[in-house]
């Protein structure tokens, strides 16, 4: 695994004007083949990581996407890789991109890499493997194509602290609701018991309801 992208510069880039060296380093990387998750990513920022490790040394780029079953439509997929591909290309560093549905990862990968790529891919991507269960994707394509991949950090949209709830905004409404029906129910008990009481019973009675009332209403509010 290659995780530092100060490192990966380093190595594209020639440390002198030197033309057979800089010759000799795109030969050994021509082609950064970009795995792109099919939900979840900050679009532009890995766009802009990948325009700056591609742009110095002009390498290729291949946006590659494999949809899960939870995917949405292709066509989303196929958007999403076209602007990708629309900020990260110029004229040093053309740009492509594929979909492969129905497969796995590495058979994917497998199918387009080729001497000179490097594979690039978010670190929380992950997939499922029958030995050991999920397992991070770069591990995986380690083993399965013999050649380091490169891991791409902080670019998965926040989901447990960061993705907002839906229902989040109803909250609000709905504990009104709640109350004024605890109101509401109890009104109609009150109605109903002084229609059918009368003396002592019935100041007993609604006492006694206004307390249960007062009571539930003080353990809504300290429950919310």
């Amino acid at each position: 695994m290659i995780t530092g992208e100060g490192r990966l510069r380093g190595t594209l880039a020639p440390s002198g004007p030197d033309a057979m060296e800089l010759q000799s380093t795109r030969m050994e990387v021509s082609r950064l083949v970009v795995l792109v998750p099919d939900h979840d990513t900050y679009g532009i920022e890995l766009a802009r990581r990948v325009w700056a490790l591609a742009e110095p040394c002009g390498l290729e780029v291949l946006f590659l996407c494999v949809p899960g079953p939870s995917a949405s439509q292709e066509s989303a997929i196929q958007l999403r890789l076209i602007t990708l591909a629309s900020q990260v290309r110029s004229e040093r560093v053309p740009v492509d991109t594929r979909i492969e549905s129905g497969v796995s990862w590495s058979a994917a990968v497998s199918r387009h890499w080729r001497p000179g790529d490097l594979v690039l891919c978010c670190a929380e991507q992950t997939v499922q493997t029958r030995e050991r269960g999920m397992q991070p994707l770069w591990r995986v394509l380690e083993c399965a194509l013999g050649t380091p991949v490169f891991v791409l950090t902080g670019l998965y949209a926040e989901q447990a602290a960061g993705a907002p709830d839906p229902l989040e905004s109803l909250r609000p409404l709905v504990r009104w609701v709640i109350l004024l029906l605890i109101i509401g129910v109890f009104l109609v008990a009150e109605v109903r018991v002084d229609s059918v009481t009368t003396g002592l019973s019935h100041t007993l009675a609604l006492i006694a309801m206004g307390l249960a009332e007062l009571g539930l209403i003080a353990l809504w509010c300290l429950s919310t």
